[in-house]
């Protein structure tokens, strides 16, 4: 009798155990209803959305857009609760072309739920990402640092773990303010853009980082 009574409060226990576990492992779904209007523009009815549970995808896009959706969010689940969620509002490098005042620039986040609130970590999960690396040419470098206005795009996964990297560059308004003495020529903005590499982060959920392949 007493061996029964022990079995039943052990079940009873462990089945405790599991229903906070269960409790405490979040979906996509559940990071996108805690996310504060600071991190995400206001979204309309009009806007196509793509809500994969499954895949831990989540994005907003425009009937004028649909290529490049306003909003990404992807969830890269990590052993112990050390989930990341990556936010994406894509913007523009070359100017802001949403009402909303956050997207002047592109702008990623990498952040963690913890205490009832989100921590940015994308010092913590993220190697060190440098122009240099989008090219094997240093001029290619320079002349984008000192006169190209760019930013480094994040393309999120809707399948697997990688996300994939592009140095977005505006050509346009490198001659901008020279328009009669260009201070780079035709040719050299024309190798920035074709030489440019695509770089790859991939997510190693053991260690809960993200990691450089080529």
């Amino acid at each position: 009798m007493k061996k029964l009574k022990f079995t039943v409060i052990l079940l009873a226990i462990m089945a405790s155990i599991n229903a906070q576990v269960v409790e405490k492992d979040k979906n996509i779904q559940d990071y996108f209803a805690l996310i504060k209007a600071e991190w995400i523009c206001d979204f309309h009815d009009s806007y196509k959305k793509i809500i994969d549970v499954r895949n831990g995808y989540i994005a907003f896009s425009t009937s004028e857009n649909e290529l490049e959706p306003i909003f990404q969010m992807a969830l890269f689940k990590g052993y112990r609760e050390k989930d990341v969620v990556v936010i994406h509002l894509p913007g523009y490098a070359c100017g802001d072309i949403f009402a909303c005042p956050t997207t002047e620039n592109r702008r990623t986040y990498f952040l963690k739920y913890e205490n009832e609130g989100w921590v940015d970590v994308s010092h913590v999960v993220l190697p060190q990402i440098a122009i240099e690396q989008f090219y094997q040419d240093s001029n290619n470098t320079n002349i984008v640092i000192k006169h190209a206005p760019h930013a480094i795009n994040y393309e999120l996964p809707r399948f697997g773990l990688t996300i994939r990297l592009k140095l977005e560059i505006c050509e346009d308004y490198i001659n901008f303010d020279y328009p009669d003495n260009p201070i780079v020529s035709d040719e050299q903005i024309d190798k920035l853009l074709k030489e440019r590499k695509v770089l790859f982060l991939k997510w190693n959920k053991r260690l809960g980082v993200f990691q450089m392949r080529e």
